[in-house]
């Protein structure tokens, strides 16, 4: 297993293991918890990392950095799920932007290694 393979998992582990913290369990009520919460208009920050697949310190940061709209009852953080699915639209790379990208990284590739073909 390489490196960034057993990094991915322990992520994974981590996320999954908050998952069952909050849910209880993986299995029949816990995922019953999961698909209603999920149904919800409104999510709280930990319902939101679940179904955005991101970690709370990252929901937390772009609500302070990056303008993600939320609504703040006494100290609890709620966000409205069709709010988050149009704000995560401004994120959303175009097809034709992914392959200039892609374009761009192994042009950067080819003209390092040619420039370390002349060095050595």
């Amino acid at each position: 297993m390489s490196p960034a393979e057993t990094k991915t998992e322990s992520g994974c582990k981590r996320l999954w293991g908050g998952f069952t913290e909050f849910f209880g369990s993986t299995k029949g009520a816990g995922v019953r918890a999961v698909k209603e919460s999920l149904q919800r208009e409104y999510l709280d920050l930990r319902a939101l990392s679940v179904y955005a697949c991101l970690p709370i310190p990252t929901l937390r940061d772009y609500i302070a950095d990056c303008g993600l709209p939320i609504f703040r009852v006494r100290a609890k953080i709620l966000v409205r799920r069709r709010e988050f699915d149009q704000w995560m639209e401004g994120f959303r790379v175009k097809q034709d932007r992914l392959e200039d990208i892609v374009d761009e990284v192994l042009e950067s590739v080819k003209s390092d290694r040619i420039s370390v073909g002349h060095g050595a």
